[in-house]
């Protein structure tokens, strides 16, 4: 990706799976080391620091309850790309406030990357009132039931 993009970046990967001591020696034998930072699990302020430095942040995941780093991401003026599954796209829509991938394509992650990077970082970098969705509100969702909830008098 480093030489093919020809884009100058710094990754920050966050979270420890299986395949952690893989990845490491991955990025030490593609010469990433410099531009590649494996931290492991990241928590409390040091997480919402590191997010809130980036610019662009990645939810690369099959399954996900409730996608507690993307709306960490997404309150922190990040611009969000996540991995096509129900829970994200409760609270991006593809190409309005963020980005889908296809998650069996590592090829349609790599071009949203790059085209992000290229061409509309600046356009995307937005407050965090306008990262959520209109359909968030929607009576249907998380948010939606929290509201009606509040309206109950007790």
């Amino acid at each position: 990706m480093k030489a093919t993009c020809g884009l100058k970046f710094n990754l920050i990967v966050g979270g420890k799976g299986d395949k952690y001591e893989t990845i490491k020696e991955e990025i030490k034998n593609c010469e990433l080391s410099d531009c590649v930072d494996l931290k492991g699990w990241i928590m409390g302020d040091e997480k919402l620091n590191t997010i809130a430095r980036a610019n662009i942040f990645v939810l690369p995941t099959y399954f996900e309850g409730y996608p507690n780093a993307l709306l960490e991401a997404m309150a922190c003026g990040c611009f969000c790309i996540a991995s096509d599954i129900p829970a994200n796209r409760e609270w991006i829509t593809d190409g309005e406030n963020g980005l889908l991938f296809n998650m069996n394509d590592v090829n349609d992650l790599a071009e949203k990357i790059i085209s992000i990077s290229k061409n509309k970082i600046g356009k995307y970098r937005i407050g965090k009132k306008q990262w959520i969705p209109r359909t968030a509100l929607h009576e249907e969702s998380v948010y939606g039931k929290i509201k009606q909830y509040e309206k109950i008098e007790v």
